[in-house]
């Protein structure tokens, strides 16, 4: 595992059309017990080779309308599919995505391309060790013309590793961004493209990334979470417009026969899910004390009401004061709980379906109060963020 570096702006809509062909494959779901913190070895040097293609410009999304289907190509790591291993039948993200459309009468698909605490640009590949290790056969059925999917995922959603200003400038996460996109539209052009903001270290406990938490004195996490949102949107903005796109120059050219599905002219319309802002919001929310908000909670570290470190899955009990922590063993203040899994997928049931979560039911092990609490939170923040593109006018 290593250190990292780089960042920029956005835009709206385009695309591409080039095939690409090869063998066949299935998918693979990552171990939820990794870091998601931590991103794969440093790449090599070698020379970048960029020629993009002809593209064919799609119709706009329409905002604010809803949508009652999505077959997703996920890519990331944990954050995406970590599941609460102490919250018996509780769900990842994707799958409960999935119950929450069903529930509404939506349909949902899906292939998981995860790979633990993984960046962007180890998820397409680069370097070599990425590419081996079992990216050439999660990718297949994005870029590889002969397999059975390729060319039937209407969405794809994508996130980057965590801390997000390092691991971003490190890997130019624009850059490889914008080659998961291209490579969608290349495959099917009426793919709606989103872009997955997460969160970083609730208790800034991975000291891999003390130079970038510990700019925030005394430590506060909803205030480096605001401060981090920068870096979400200046990778967004750099993948959608070319003209902001950084290049690299360690990047390996395409291994697979054919040209590089990632490479494409013209904007992109990549839309943003807000995760990391609505867990902000929901914080907020829990400090507000509101009338008639019930936070009732029987499994609640403390006392019997829900608190922020019930939101992580083994967080300290009393940071910074001492470091024993919730479940005891070693402390894990990044991945989810099974409540913050159900936030995350309310979050994203409103800003892919462009529907109302207030709609859905509790679930995912989640009490009714705070289910009712966080559709409000995940509704508000999407219909109030212009880079989700889903308004209530």
């Amino acid at each position: 595992m290593s250190g990292i570096k780089k960042t920029k702006f956005f835009r709206i809509f385009a695309i591409l059309i080039l095939s690409v062909l090869m063998t066949n494959c299935k998918q693979l779901t990552s171990s939820t017990s990794d870091k998601a913190s931590k991103e794969p070895p440093a790449i090599k040097d070698q020379p970048i080779d960029v020629n993009p293609p002809v593209v064919v410009i799609p119709p706009a999304v329409t905002i604010n309308n809803p949508r009652s289907s999505a077959k997703i190509y996920w890519v990331g790591h944990s954050l995406v599919s970590a599941t609460d291993q102490r919250s018996v039948g509780s769900r990842n993200l994707p799958d409960s995505l999935n119950v929450m459309a069903n529930e509404t009468g939506n349909t949902y698909d899906e292939h998981i391309h995860t790979v633990p605490g993984a960046p962007i640009g180890w998820n397409w590949g680069n370097p070599d060790a990425a590419w081996n290790g079992g990216v050439n056969t999660l990718i297949r059925p994005l870029v590889d013309s002969t397999h059975a999917e390729y060319g039937s995922f209407d969405t794809i959603v994508v996130t980057e590793g965590v801390a997000i200003e390092p691991v971003s400038q490190y890997w130019t996460s624009g850059f490889y961004l914008r080659r998961f996109m291209c490579a969608a539209l290349a495959a099917n052009p009426n793919t709606e493209l989103f872009f997955y903001q997460s969160w970083g270290h609730l208790q800034r406990t991975d000291p891999e990334f003390a130079a970038i938490y510990n700019t925030i004195s005394p430590w506060n996490f909803v205030t480096y979470q605001n401060s981090s949102r920068s870096a979400w949107e200046t990778i967004l903005n750099e993948a959608s417009d070319p003209a902001l796109t950084p290049t690299v120059n360690n990047y390996n050219s395409w291994r697979l026969p054919g040209a590089d599905p990632g490479t494409c002219n013209g904007q992109l319309n990549i839309k943003l899910i807000p995760t990391g802002a609505a867990l902000v919001a929901l914080i907020e929310r829990l400090a507000e004390n509101r009338a008639g908000d019930d936070w009732s909670y029987s499994q609640a570290a403390v006392g019997v009401t829900m608190t922020a470190i019930d939101l992580f899955a083994n967080p300290y009990i009393d940071y910074p004061a001492n470091t024993a922590t919730v479940y005891g063993g070693p402390v894990d203040d990044i991945h989810p709980s099974h409540l913050l899994v159900y936030l995350n997928s309310l979050v994203h049931y409103a800003t892919i379906y462009r529907r109302s979560p207030t709609e859905l039911s509790a679930s995912n092990n989640t009490p009714a109060g705070i289910a009712s609490i966080m559709q409000e939170v995940a509704w508000e923040v999407v219909t109030s963020d212009p880079l989700t593109g889903v308004t209530t006018q």
